[in-house]
């Protein structure tokens, strides 16, 4: 599957079927963008975004990681301000 995150940001998806429920990877190569139209962190550019969701067992929860590579920031206030 493919989309885009408020209209722009393109993401491509996969679904794979796991202990029969389905675990999701959803992927950019612009991270920067994603965030930005998720209107998480306007300063970042580029990048490589992976986010990965298992199902866990007996709950309808999941349980993700989130990788982002290579994304530049702009303002080192702002990254101080995620991690805060």
């Amino acid at each position: 599957m493919s989309g885009a995150v408020n209209g722009r940001a393109r993401i491509e998806g996969t679904a794979i079927p796991q202990a029969g429920r389905s675990a999701f990877r959803i992927t950019s190569k612009d991270a920067g963008a994603v965030f930005a139209a998720a209107g998480l962190l306007n300063k970042g550019r580029g990048g490589q975004m992976t986010l990965t969701l298992n199902p866990i067992a007996g709950t309808s929860a999941f349980d993700g990681t989130l990788r982002i590579t290579d994304t530049r920031v702009q303002d080192a206030s702002t990254i101080a301000a995620l991690l805060n």
